[in-house]
Order: C-alpha cells, then structure tokens, then sequence
C-alpha cells in the first residue's frame, strides 16, 4: 500500500487562497488613512496616561516574581531553551 500525502501542495494552496483573499481586501487609501489617524490618537491617548501614572511598587509581589522568575530560569534550563529574566527587583 502506497499513502501520499502532499503537505507542501495544500500548504502552498492555502498561501494563494489567502493571497487571493488578500488582494480582494486591500484597502483604499481613505480607510489607510482614518486608520492611520485613529492610531495616532491612541497613541496619544496612551502618552498621555502614561505621563499621569505612578508605579508605586508592591514588594510582596515583587518576591513573588522573583520566585516565579527562578523556578521558569530551572526549567529553561532543563528544557534547553532560551529566556529571558528581566528583572529590575
């Protein structure tokens, strides 16, 4: 018995039907624009919060991250993966 199975073919198959699907939903330069706007202003929106917030820190759970950080650094470890710990406790 012979069992093919043409995973490149229908990968490749589906990239053109979203490229079609794609292409038909371009859009005008118009929507880009009031897109583009609409970004700005959230941007702003967020400076501005940012500008009025405090971080006032919680050294409670400060310890709690630094413990949860060292159990994930053990198990990156073991797992032999890559991570990063930041961490300005």
């Amino acid at each position: 018995m012979k069992i093919v199975k043409n995973f490149y073919d229908m990968a490749e198959e589906r990239r053109k039907k979203e490229e079609r699907r794609y292409q038909n939903t371009r859009k005008t330069p118009e929507k880009e624009q009031r897109e583009h706007r609409e970004a700005e202003t959230l941007i702003r929106v967020v400076e501005t919060f940012e500008q009025n917030t405090c971080l006032v820190p919680d050294k409670e759970k400060e310890a709690e991250f630094e413990q949860l950080s060292l159990g994930a650094l053990e198990a990156a470890e073991l797992l032999n993966i890559n991570v990063t710990n930041i961490c300005s406790c």
